[in-house]
């Protein structure tokens, strides 16, 4: 058994989702070669085999130890990024940025590293958005993220500039109230997503793990639309994801938010019903359910009791052909 070895079994069966099979052998070899220069590659599958476990506590962890055995290694670096938190993220964004910059000046034709660099530029950006959006300097850094990603894309359409620095240009145009600025991108993103989607709906042989934009990329493209008043196109989007990921409350009820705006606040009502009953089973967090609660509320109260105020059970055929007759009647007016 080889380093080499290892690597190549541990992918093979991660591509299978054999992930507690990956964690055996892993455990094995780290075990096996602790003192090899090389422990790094095998501690950085770990703590990405753990990322997938749904276990951030133990990713970082062996992303730490990784770092530990090499402080170059900006993959584990970078990954540290995204499950830390506030400036801790931040320091781990910088210095991962920091040793790719360096690669670029030396290695200027590596086109995956650039495109690594360019989302780690977006994720730091995103975080003083968001976590960090309260620091004096919040704006100036997103706006320094943003510019040296853009040096990447000079003379170069913007239709073929990365989708993620797309997103979050448009993210903080909103945050700085040009909403106008951030729409005319966030087309831009929705059409490229909603083509990726028909793309994996017209091939019999694609799975949701062929996409190149994860579903969390997506449901974050569907709520901008949704804050730009976007529905036609956040509601496409959502449908598609609804495709691979029907039991996920959040779907059901931005799908309803948007076809209420669209106009249908009965088949609206039947989204959000839907999003409580999964919320119910899957024990949602209760905020967010009495947040849906209020919403249908509303709508019930828009067509004047219409709606019964019970739950219509999500199995109930009147309520599946109610639905597919509007996604029916939808998908043919746009063709």
């Amino acid at each position: 058994m080889t380093i080499d070895s290892i690597i190549e079994n541990v992918m093979e069966m991660k591509e299978k989702f054999q992930l507690e099979e990956c964690r055996t052998i892993l455990d094995k070899g780290i075990r096996k070669f602790s003192t090899s220069p090389r422990l790094f590659e095998l501690l950085f599958l770990m703590g990405e085999i753990y990322l997938e476990m749904g276990d951030p506590t133990n990713s970082q962890h062996f992303l730490k130890q990784a770092v530990h055995v090499n402080p170059h290694h900006y993959p584990s670096i970078m990954y540290l990024g995204q499950i830390s938190g506030g400036k801790e993220s931040a320091q781990y964004f910088n210095n991962g940025l920091g040793i790719i910059q360096e690669i670029i000046r030396t290695n200027n034709s590596n086109d995956e590293i650039k495109q690594l660099y360019i989302q780690g530029l977006c994720s730091l950006c995103e975080l003083y958005m968001t976590d960090l959006c309260f620091e004096e300097n919040a704006e100036q850094e997103c706006e320094k993220c943003v510019t040296m990603a853009k040096e990447f894309y000079n003379n170069v359409p913007l239709n073929n500039w990365d989708i993620n620095l797309l997103q979050t240009i448009a993210h903080l145009n909103m945050c700085q109230c040009k909403p106008e600025e951030g729409k005319s991108i966030m087309q831009i993103v929705a059409q490229k997503v909603i083509d990726e989607g028909n793309r994996l709906k017209e091939s019999t042989n694609s799975t949701y793990s062929d996409l190149v934009m994860g579903y969390d990329f997506k449901l974050s493209t569907a709520k901008n639309l949704i804050e730009l008043q976007l529905h036609q196109e956040a509601k496409t989007i959502l449908e598609q994801l609804k495709d691979q990921f029907d039991e996920v409350v959040d779907l059901w009820y931005l799908l309803g938010i948007c076809i209420d705006s669209l106009g249908q606040t009965d088949i609206a009502v039947k989204y959000l019903e839907k999003a409580l009953n999964i919320g119910k089973k899957v024990k949602e967090d209760g905020m967010f359910l009495k947040e849906i609660q209020e919403d249908l509320n509303n709508m019930k109260q828009k067509l004047g009791g219409v709606i019964p105020d019970d739950i219509i059970d999500e199995n109930d055929d009147e309520w599946e052909d109610a639905v597919e007759d509007f996604i029916d009647e939808d998908e043919e007016m746009n063709g």
